[in-house]
This record gives structure tokens, C-alpha cells and sequence, in this order.
């Protein structure tokens, strides 16, 4: 995660974690399982910390039933939870 974002197509990272801290699970099975937990890093996005409406992160998400959900708003106004 430190070099890019979870790929939908991707499942090398339960493939290669050293501790089992993420199951190592079939492309299939990590599509339909929650792996984590994602929250808003108030330094890094810019709409939070102009507090703008926002929802780019919830309109790209590839799951149909939306992994990421912004609650109360975007931006500044709200929270992300997967």
C-alpha cells in the first residue's frame, strides 16, 4: 500500500504478507471479503483540508455496492469508511 492503491484485479498482497495480517485469499474470495478499514488522511486530501465537497475516491470505487462510502458529505463534512 505504500506504493499505490488496492487493485481490484490484484490479490499479491495476502499472496506475500509475512504474518497472515492479510489472508491469503483467491481473486475471488478477496472480492467479496472486507481486508480493512480505509479513513480520510486530513494532511493529504486536499478537499478535506479546504473543507470542498468531494466524492472522486467513492465515484472510482470498482465495487458495485461501493466498498467506499462517504458519510455526511465529502470534503471537509464527512468520514470514508470500506
Amino acid at each position: 500500500m505504500r506504493s499505490g492503491y488496492c487493485d481490484y484485479s490484484c490479490n499479491a498482497c495476502g499472496q506475500v504478507c509475512p504474518t497472515d495480517a492479510i489472508p491469503a485469499l483467491t481473486l475471488e474470495q478477496k472480492r467479496h471479503t472486507i481486508v480493512g478499514k480505509a479513513v480520510i488522511d486530513r494532511d493529504r486530501c486536499i478537499p478535506w483540508a479546504d473543507g470542498l465537497e468531494c466524492g472522486v475516491c467513492e465515484e472510482v470505487c470498482p465495487i458495485a455496492s461501493k466498498a467506499i462510502t462517504l458519510r455526511g458529505g465529502g470534503g471537509g463534512k464527512g468520514q470514508k469508511s470500506m
